[in-house]
């Protein structure tokens, strides 16, 4: 049985086909339609991520220069409607197709409010998309994060650590962390399981980032280039922030300095000195 998302992904496979015979038929019998349709495919490649995947998924940007291509498949339509119509039949009808899409426009503008009317309208729009799920999760707060962070890991979890994206694991831990300084004040057991889920979230991004790290020193290497190392620092920075809730100050500066070696910033220098804060005045760490 089809689900909605099945079919969309059908129809968007279906009208790239569409348009891709409609070239082959032009091709012979109508050059200017042809060169449109090529003109579509050609400007719609570099972005498309089957010939050079280029890690972005699809963006309304990517069309602008596609969408040029089909209006001039528009205009030559409307051109031969012209003359079989009524004189002013075209006219109307060219005012109609602007009218619709004004009126999607402006709709469409809505949506670009703000960040969270934007991810909401994609959460809707492509549910099954971890992206916006990950994204609400660090816009929202209380329950709703919660549940938009528990469906971002529902479609991430089952993925292995080579498929999977260690940024969407940071907003999860990020928001579990948020969750657990909210309980702090009401039930410290509270708080301690929320921290230590924000945890288990934050180390399986830094396997990500592990094996991501692992296979591009591979692709490094195979390609004759110095054997670099790749990393995030905010995954270390999260992970310190983290440990701190959980009083593991050694874990916690292990972690910076981790984050340190891939950028150095600030956020990293100010939380490695609320590690060493505690025992300013007290001499050595115990747990030296």
């Amino acid at each position: 049985m089809f689900r909605a998302g099945d079919l969309a992904a059908l129809a968007g496979v279906a009208a790239p086909v569409a348009l891709a015979a409609a070239a082959v038929w032009a091709f012979r019998r109508h050059k200017p339609v042809f060169f449109f349709l090529a003109l579509f495919f050609a400007t719609l490649a570099p972005t498309c991520n089957l010939l050079l995947p280029i890690g972005t998924i699809m963006a309304e940007r990517f069309f602008y220069l596609p969408a040029l291509a089909l209006a001039g498949c528009v205009a030559i339509s409307l051109a031969a409607a012209s003359r079989r119509l009524p004189a002013r039949a075209t006219p109307a009808l060219l005012g109609a197709i602007c009218a619709a899409l004004a009126v999607r426009t402006y709709a469409r503008n809505l949506d670009w409010a703000t960040e969270r009317t934007l991810m909401t309208s994609a959460a809707e729009a492509a549910p099954g998309s971890f992206k916006p799920h990950s994204s609400l999760a660090e816009t929202l707060s209380g329950s709703a994060a919660v549940a938009e962070a528990n469906r971002t890991l529902a479609i991430l979890d089952p993925l292995p650590d080579e498929r999977n994206d260690a940024h969407a694991y940071v907003s999860v831990g990020v928001c579990y962390r948020r969750e657990g300084d909210r309980a702090a004040a009401r039930s410290p057991a509270e708080a301690a399981s929320w921290y230590r889920k924000s945890l288990d979230v934050l180390l399986r991004a830094r396997s990500i980032q592990q094996t991501f790290d692992r296979v591009n020193q591979r692709e490094n290497l195979r390609r004759g280039k110095e054997k670099t190392s790749f990393g995030w620092y905010v995954v270390y920075l999260e992970l310190g922030r983290t440990y701190l809730r959980r009083s593991q100050p050694r874990e916690a500066l292990e972690a910076l300095d981790r984050g340190r070696l891939r950028a150095l910033r600030p956020e990293l220098f100010e939380e490695t000195a609320n590690a060493y804060r505690p025992w300013a005045t007290s001499g050595r760490p115990r747990w030296c």
